[in-house]
């Protein structure tokens, strides 16, 4: 939705083509760091999500960006506030999520039990993350 106002609608077909293959490469580089992610929010929001970000600014129109914003800021100049506010995002995410992990965590909350686990995937129709095993990384 980042580009809605200033990319055509061409573009936008390119940029959701290219976002699909960035989600398919986030989960399989999940899988591989055999990171816990059931829902792959991380692959879609995440790592997608900045792609969609970012290519609002790669392949925004000065024409576009000017009916857009009042500012014919496209192209380098505005990649580069893409990246910034992407930054800025990251920085602002940590910062509120991570107190909250750290504090689930301490208070051995953060996870169920593997048991439990096995049971809730069971209600949803089967394993939701095939990859896990003993290895699994968890916060």
């Amino acid at each position: 939705t980042a580009g809605c106002p200033v990319v055509d609608d061409g573009t936008s077909i390119g940029i959701g083509a290219i976002g699909c293959l960035v989600y398919l490469g986030a989960d399989k580089l999940l899988k591989l760091i055999k990171l816990d992610d059931p829902v792959n929010a991380i692959p879609v929001h995440g790592f997608a999500g900045m792609w969609g970000v970012l290519a609002a600014g790669i392949f925004a129109t000065p024409g576009d960006t000017a009916a857009a914003y009042g500012s014919e800021c496209a192209g380098s100049g505005q990649v580069v506030v893409q990246l910034v506010f992407i930054g800025v995002l990251i920085a602002f995410v940590t910062a509120l999520v991570l107190p909250v992990v750290i504090a689930l965590k301490f208070g051995k909350i953060l996870r169920v039990s593997p048991e439990l686990e096995e049971n809730l995937d069971s209600e949803h129709g089967g394993a939701s993350v095939t990859f896990l095993d003993d290895t699994a990384k968890t916060i």
